[in-house]
């Protein structure tokens, strides 16, 4: 399969993409539990904040590890955010 200039672009950038989403959602997740820390002063707050954010993770990774195994990943790239954004706006 013969790379185009894009896909290839696409792939180099893929690693630093996934570095800022990662960085940006630790971060999220460490203000998070400062607050909660703040708010509640326990630490067991901060412990079902992190339950809270693994939870939907580790229940949908399965079934969405398979979709995404099984489908072209650039059709549910441009898929997912569409039929979200559909069922938001109901």
């Amino acid at each position: 399969m013969i790379l185009s200039h894009h896909s290839r672009r696409a792939e180099r950038l893929l690693v630093p993409a996934a570095f800022a989403t990662a960085l940006g959602n630790n971060v999220q997740l460490i203000v998070g539990a400062l607050l909660m820390i703040r708010e509640q002063q326990t630490m067991m707050a901060v412990g079902w904040l992190f339950i809270a954010v693994a939870g939907p993770q580790a229940l949908l990774s399965p079934f969405f590890g398979r979709l995404a195994d099984r489908f072209d990943r650039r059709a549910l790239w441009i898929g997912m955010p569409a039929l979200l954004s559909e069922s938001m706006s109901r």
